[in-house]
């Protein structure tokens, strides 16, 4: 059976989730055996196994940049240039239950959850996978099962933390206190360090190895306030000899940098974030924040490598320009690949930075700190430093390095319990309750068992 036909069938195993998040009834309506069925056809030999496991990542590719690129919003860091009605609920922290947005990220990552559980239950029972394969995708699904729900409870607080595809659990399921689901996440991690490969599985480093769970368990005990084993497991990383900074920031977001731990693969070597973000000729749609801007020190070669200024008009805007290109070039000379980075080694050297001061290592933090800081062209932080100002100083450094990168600035805020005292200030329109987005309308209809966040109806 081909390749083809079994990515055919797994995407009715897919449309499987679609439908249970869309409509309850409709997937009520789709029958157990049925189900199993196409499952175990997805299971056939090694080579059918690793093509439905693509699925995972390709639901996570297809929403996983508009997603992030909405936490910048909700954040401090990037506004809509027009204050498009799409956008407005995000830049003013004024979403609300039946928001497109929120819902479309919510279903893409209960499908990630869903197509990660169906996974691990086809592979139960796939006599013709080797155990070395079996091994391999458990931990990939281990790993974005983690993920994805590292992500849906940051983003909604409370959630249910899913681990079957039986709709008469799923359906009626209730959230769950965030020490559990954070609980379920580290148990899932180690879990998957013990299953994945040292190292990366097929070329490049888009398939998960075992440092890629070991950096998410990195951070979620960082966030988790687990100080000690977030330096452990950041150690991990930066002591691996696989990953290195690179001296040229305008290499770190290539296909080939030494500095990714984790990326989704691009098709054409062009990312969701340069087609949104790059312009070719007048102004950008999506600027940086006048507060950001401010944020970067003189000489920070990350405000000139990593920021695209342009100004029209007289008026001078700065958008993000990590990636590059903004569309496929096939004429010569034609720009090396990108990816879409999720982890990098940068972050890893700021977790263990931040988790050395919390258990007042100074100088050990300072150490780490200084790191980004040097690669950046800054001087050496003062070794006299206090450690209140040491940890300020580490958090405008993932604000600086980290700017319109994933998730980071909007979950630091609220881990940090620092959103009302930033956000507030900044957006006439915040209220406190905005650190969590509203649980989607429709699962709070077909499901007497969720109840909504607290500010939203």
């Amino acid at each position: 059976m081909s390749t083809k036909i079994n990515m055919n069938r797994y995407s009715l195993i897919l449309l499987c989730a679609i439908i249970f998040l869309s409509s309850c009834k409709k997937y009520l309506e789709v029958d157990g055996p049925r189900d199993q069925i196409l499952i175990e056809d997805a299971f056939i030999d090694d080579k059918t196994a690793d093509a439905t496991a693509t699925g995972m990542y390709t639901k996570l590719i297809g929403n996983i940049s508009t997603l992030m690129r909405n936490s910048s919003m909700t954040a401090d860091a990037i506004i809509d240039r027009f204050n498009s009605v799409g956008n407005q609920p995000m830049v003013n922290n004024a979403l609300k239950a039946d928001d497109v947005n929120v819902n479309a990220a919510w279903i893409n990552l209960y499908q990630v959850v869903y197509a990660s559980n169906a996974i691990l239950q086809g592979l139960e029972s796939a006599a013709g996978v080797s155990d070395a394969k079996k091994q391999q995708l458990r931990g990939e699904a281990r790993f974005t099962r983690a993920f994805a729900h590292f992500m849906l409870v940051n983003f909604w607080g409370r959630v249910p933390y899913l681990k079957t595809i039986d709709v008469k659990i799923t359906s009626m399921v209730s959230r769950m206190s965030i020490d559990e689901v954070y609980t379920q996440i580290i148990d899932d991690l180690k879990q998957a360090q013990t299953l994945l490969p040292v190292n990366y599985p097929t070329s490049g480093r888009a398939r998960p190895n075992q440092a890629v769970a070991t950096a998410l368990l990195a951070s979620a005990y960082l966030y988790k306030q687990d100080w000690a084993n977030a330096e452990i497991e950041s150690s991990k990383i930066i002591s691996n000899t696989a990953y290195s900074l690179p001296t040229d920031l305008n290499s770190v977001f290539l296909r080939t940098s030494t500095e990714t731990i984790w990326q989704l693969n691009t098709v054409n070597g062009f990312t969701a974030d340069g087609a949104a973000y790059v312009v070719a000729s007048g102004a950008p749609l999506y600027i940086f924040r006048n507060e950001l801007i401010n944020a970067f020190e003189p000489n920070d070669k990350r405000k000139t490598n990593w920021i695209q200024t342009v100004t029209v008009s007289g008026v001078t805007y700065y958008s993000p320009y990590k990636y590059k290109a903004r569309a496929l070039i096939t004429t010569p000379p034609v720009p090396p690949a990108e990816d879409f980075v999720i982890f990098r080694l940068a972050e890893q050297y700021l977790i263990r930075a931040e988790a050395r001061a919390k258990q007042d290592n100074l100088p050990g933090a300072i150490k780490d700190l200084d790191t980004i800081r040097s690669r950046a062209g800054l001087p050496a932080t003062n070794p006299g430093i206090i450690k209140t100002d040491l940890l300020l100083a580490i958090e405008k450094e993932r604000r600086v390095e980290l700017m319109a990168e994933m998730y980071h600035r909007w979950f630091d805020l609220k881990r940090t319990n620092r959103a009302d005292a930033l956000l507030g200030a900044l957006k006439p329109t915040w209220v406190t309750t905005a650190v969590l987005y509203p649980i989607p309308y429709n699962d709070l209809q077909r499901n007497p068992n969720m109840d909504q966040n607290p500010g939203y109806q």
